[in-house]
């Protein structure tokens, strides 16, 4: 006979204790860390060093600026200078730009950190680098105004017309990031000109969805569609 047990693992003053399905924490499971370096066994042996020598703590092995024990402190890669590929590597993203080392855009502006430090000179922690309530990224890829300068702010649109006559989908205009198939051009139906943008090919349970972001003045918007779905089953 089989018994399945679900259980949760946690990591606690360098031990492991597993807590059960039933509520309660059952055997703890010690890390073995043998030469006290603070990095533990499995560790150690996954990147091939060796846990008698509390000497390779402060090596570093990839050569990145950050020593072993603290790739593993931050969860980064000891054998890999540049855990996230974002252009910067883990020992300057910890000690001198304060970044992660395990995200390519830290601040989540829509701007990667290698980009903010070398190219637009903004801040790669902070979202709003001169506080004017626009992202330094909405700033430099939406906007085009300056992300380092408060007073240098968007105009909001007033009028805007699109008809998709272009060759490619029109700046401002991106995919959802819950879409599961993206919007194309079509020249099958048209309300003006000979083409529109259409929604992806789905099925059931999936979406297709395109935004346009911009900042709009107060008006009214108006748009021409098709529908084309099943009368029982969509929404």
């Amino acid at each position: 006979n089989l018994l399945f047990s679900l259980f949760t693992i946690y990591l606690n003053e360098n031990n492991l204790y597993r807590q059960s399905n039933a509520g309660y924490f059952g055997t703890f499971i010690p890390v073995i860390d043998q030469d006290g370096d603070g990095m533990p066994l499995w560790w150690e042996q996954r990147y091939a060093l060796d846990d008698t020598n509390p000497n390779d703590a402060i090596e570093d092995l990839d050569t990145d600026g950050l020593d072993n024990l603290n790739e593993f402190l931050n969860k980064s890669l000891p054998d890999n200078q540049d855990t996230d590929s974002d252009g910067l590597t883990d020992g300057d993203e910890v000690n001198v730009y304060l970044t992660s080392p395990l995200l390519t855009d830290s601040d989540e502006d829509e701007l990667d950190d290698y980009a903010e430090v070398n190219t637009h000179f903004t801040d790669p922690n902070d979202a709003d680098s001169d506080d004017d309530t626009f992202t330094d990224g909405d700033e430099i890829n939406l906007y085009g105004t300056d992300p380092n300068d408060a007073s240098s702010i968007p105009e909001a649109l007033t009028s805007y017309t699109q008809s998709f006559e272009g060759g490619g989908i029109p700046g401002g205009w991106s995919m959802a990031s819950s879409s599961n198939s993206d919007w194309y051009l079509d020249g099958t139906e048209s309300s003006e000109g000979v083409q529109s943008i259409r929604s992806g090919t789905i099925t059931h349970g999936q979406q297709s969805g395109i935004e346009f972001r911009g900042l709009f003045s107060a008006g009214t918007l108006t748009f021409d569609a098709i529908v084309d779905s099943e009368s029982c089953c969509d929404s």
